[in-house]
């Protein structure tokens, strides 16, 4: 499974609603019954999934509107 595209703006962080957007997706996601999980997330939106039990895979450089951005992709093992 992967999850795209999930960017909160510093207004409603630490609100939970991060926290409730990927709970839903995984809940989506588990109707596929995939061994894993991946996404692409920030240096700022690291230590988030990290606590959603997601790990370091692979650091990289993402060009976003001709800047640089330093990003994690990242994998949350799912247990049968």
């Amino acid at each position: 499974g992967e999850i795209v595209g999930v960017y909160f703006s510093k207004v409603i962080a630490g609100q939970g609603i991060g926290r409730d957007v990927v709970e839903m997706a995984f809940d989506y996601l588990d109707q596929f019954k995939p061994k894993n999980i991946i996404l692409t997330g920030t240096l700022t939106a690291k230590p988030f999934y990290e606590k959603m039990g997601f790990v370091e895979v692979e650091k990289k450089k993402i060009n976003c509107r001709g800047a640089l951005l330093d990003c994690f992709k990242m994998e949350k093992h799912i247990n049968d």
